[in-house]
């Protein structure tokens, strides 16, 4: 099997069109569509701040705050799945 060199991925005409294509349709995206993995961690790690800051205060068992977790963790990949991107 014959090895690509970097240079030869780098300088491909191919390469450079697709390259151009897919920045030409994220050029296109809203910002709330480009940044919406960000927003979802954003989210994802205040509320689980959150669940830990009532668990140190309220004092609720650790399952609950376990339970929470997991829940959370849950709820943000069904998000991601069903969010266009």
């Amino acid at each position: 099997m014959e090895k690509i060199t970097v240079d030869e991925v780098v300088n491909n005409s191919t390469v450079n069109k697709v390259q151009n294509a897919v920045e030409e349709v994220l050029k296109k995206q809203p910002v709330s569509q480009r940044r919406k993995n960000t927003y979802f961690a954003i989210a994802q790690g205040v509320l689980q701040i959150g669940n830990i800051v009532a668990f140190a205060l309220v004092g609720y068992s650790w399952v609950y705050t376990l339970i929470l977790a997991l829940v959370l963790a849950v709820a943000e990949t069904v998000a991601h799945a069903f969010t266009p991107g």
